[in-house]
């Protein structure tokens, strides 16, 4: 990633994401559109598609807010409550958040101009699952 952050996620992207839940052995999959928009370093994030789980589609949609700075971001709730921080070095960012007793430890991949991913795993009294997504400039 060569671009300051706010450069580098403004635009586009298509966005595909499986999920593995690990109680109950399902794996479900979203696929849909991504787009961070903004003239300053505030990005707004609305992400939409469909979630097909276990047959069953459900259209669904996401909204957070990414302050960034030249070399990182805070993401925020739709709310303005706080999620967590991206500090990427050399391409690659953790992150975590706590949600009640839920844990949320989170792995940003910025490969490539083009393209990165996300990997969350929740664990949490009824909640243990593997959220990845990978994101593809559209």
């Amino acid at each position: 990633m060569n671009a300051p952050l706010y450069d580098y996620l403004r635009g586009n992207w298509s966005v595909k994401r499986l999920i593995d839940d690990e109680l109950t052995g399902e794996q479900s999959v979203f696929t849909g559109k991504a787009v961070f928009d903004g003239e300053t370093r505030d990005l707004s994030y609305r992400e939409t598609g469909s979630l097909d789980h276990n047959g069953t589609v459900m259209q669904a949609t996401r909204r957070y807010l990414w302050r960034c700075g030249m070399d990182r971001a805070r993401v925020l709730f739709e709310t303005g409550a706080p999620f967590h921080d991206v500090i990427p070095k050399d391409g690659i960012a953790e992150a975590t958040h706590l949600c009640g007793e839920d844990h949320y430890a989170g792995a940003y991949r910025f490969s490539a101009p083009d393209e990165w991913s996300a990997v969350w795993t929740v664990t949490g009294p009824r909640k243990r699952y593997r959220s990845t997504t990978t994101y593809q400039r559209a």
